[in-house]
């Protein structure tokens, strides 16, 4: 990873509020920094996230298809776990 820790082939970057990113997982290697948000609700990020998958793009090799459904699935009971558990005057 020291190639990409490189000044000259690194972009960091802050979005701000109405910022869109668009990443191509197939042509770039990105991450980001650890982030620690805001106490009170109303000053909290508010981040999406979208995956697209065309039907008519050649698929992924092996070694790049780390996200499969069963992932997602997990992540939909974990969020829903999280929800249950957040008393409602924290959301």
């Amino acid at each position: 990873m020291a190639i990409s820790n490189h000044p000259d082939v690194m972009l960091k970057m802050m979005l701000e509020p109405g910022d869109f990113q668009f990443i191509n997982n197939r042509t770039i290697l990105h991450g980001r920094a650890g982030f620690e948000d805001h106490a009170a609700k109303d000053q909290r990020r508010h981040l999406y996230r979208l995956w697209l998958n065309v039907p008519q793009w050649p698929r992924m090799p092996a070694s790049q298809s780390t996200l499969v459904a069963a992932d997602m699935a997990r992540w939909d009971a974990m969020a829903a776990q999280h929800r249950a558990a957040t008393p409602a005057w924290a959301s």
